[in-house]
C-alpha cells in the first residue's frame, strides 16, 4: 500500500522579504538539525533528501509548491521520518500556513464528511447540485430598455 504525505505553505511565500527571512530560519533550522545526516544534502540552490528524489526544499520560499512524497510500505520508514520532520519544523516556523497532509489517513479513517459533500434536506429534490446557491449574477430591469 503506497501513502502520499508531505505539506504546502497556504498561501504560498511572495517574494517579500520578510517572508524570505522566515523561509531562511527554517531552512537554517533544517540544516542544523541534518548536519550529520549523510541523506540530507545543501547544494548551491536547495536542500535534497536522498531518501527520495522528489523531497527538495528550494533556498527561496515562493519557489515551493509542495513537499511531498510518495510513500511504499517497504521503504516507509527512512522517507516518512524525514517527511515528518521537515514538516514539524515548517509547522513550528509557518504555523498554520503549512498545510500537511496524510492521504493515508484521509482514505482509511472515517471522518465527518464534508458540508458541501452532502445533501441538504431544505433544498428541493429537483435542485441541481452542480451549481452554487451563491448568485454570481442577478438580472436586473433597466429603466428605459
Amino acid at each position: 500500500m503506497d501513502l502520499y504525505t508531505g505539506f504546502d505553505l497556504v498561501p504560498r511565500l511572495p517574494e517579500s522579504i520578510e517572508d524570505q527571512k522566515s523561509w531562511e530560519c527554517f531552512i537554517q533550522a533544517v540544516k542544523e538539525h541534518y548536519q550529520n545526516d549523510d541523506l540530507v544534502e545543501a547544494k548551491q540552490n536547495c536542500i535534497t533528501v536522498k531518501v527520495d528524489r522528489g523531497l527538495v526544499l528550494p533556498f527561496e520560499g515562493h519557489e515551493l509548491l509542495r513537499f511531498c512524497s510518495e510513500i511504499s510500505v517497504r521503504h516507509a520508514e527512512g522517507v516518512e521520518n524525514h517527511l515528518n520532520t521537515i514538516t514539524r519544523i515548517a509547522e513550528k516556523h509557518f504555523g498554520s500556513r503549512a498545510n500537511v497532509y496524510d492521504l493515508r489517513k484521509s482514505f482509511e479513517q472515517p471522518g465527518e464528511p464534508n458540508a458541501s459533500a452532502g445533501i441538504d434536506s431544505d433544498m428541493p429534490k429537483n435542485h441541481s447540485q452542480t451549481v452554487k446557491d451563491s448568485e454570481i449574477f442577478s438580472i436586473e430591469q433597466v429603466p428605459g430598455k
